[in-house]
């Protein structure tokens, strides 16, 4: 494949294999490098706080603060995401902290829930034999531990996407956990 898309695209030589690497069509952003690597760095720092404090990264945090220089929204938005928070304030400052808020809401909970439904659906897909293309009716036996039947009312949108389900039934039985099963559409 490699060698017929080289020839389709004009490559000379007898084989991609033979030509030399092309050269770079411009000067690499240094401030770019330099701001993605604060970020890395932040992130590390933020996902070490979560491990000590032991809330799992699929639980949403309302706010972060950074002591740092701030760095550019669209890096932002990747801290955030790396990390599950809301929003994330930088505050001028000298050496990097990271201040996690780790005041959980109901609201919070109940989207760390609805994350955790998703994982354990996908779970019980892949135990299955399914492929991302087999759509489902996911399950779930809740017995409203942790207001899980008002979690996934609210968020059921984001809970068929995340699972490729088709429907969600809740079954609000006597249960001590909680549990996902699916069935094949």
């Amino acid at each position: 494949l490699a060698e017929h898309i080289y020839k389709q695209v004009g490559g000379e030589e007898l084989s991609v294999h033979l030509d030399a690497w092309p050269e770079l069509a411009g000067s690499l952003d240094e401030a770019v490098l330099t701001n993605m690597a604060r970020v890395r760095q932040i992130v590390s720092v933020a996902l070490e706080q979560r491990a000590s404090a032991g809330i799992n990264v699929r639980q949403a945090l309302a706010k972060m603060t950074v002591t740092a220089d701030a760095v550019a929204p669209e890096l932002v938005e990747i801290i955030q995401d790396e990390v599950n928070v809301k929003s994330v304030e930088f505050v001028s400052g000298g050496e990097l902290a990271v201040t996690l808020d780790t005041t959980m809401t109901p609201e919070l909970l109940r989207e760390g829930r609805i994350r955790e439904i998703i994982r354990m659906g996908n779970a019980a897909r892949k135990a299955a034999g399914l492929t991302i293309e087999d759509r489902i009716i996911l399950k779930v036996a809740t017995g409203d531990v942790a207001g899980t039947t008002k979690a996934i009312e609210e968020h059921r949108t984001e809970l068929l996407e995340g699972t490729r389900a088709n429907d969600v039934i809740i079954e609000e039985e006597v249960v001590q956990v909680l549990g996902v099963t699916i069935e094949k559409v």
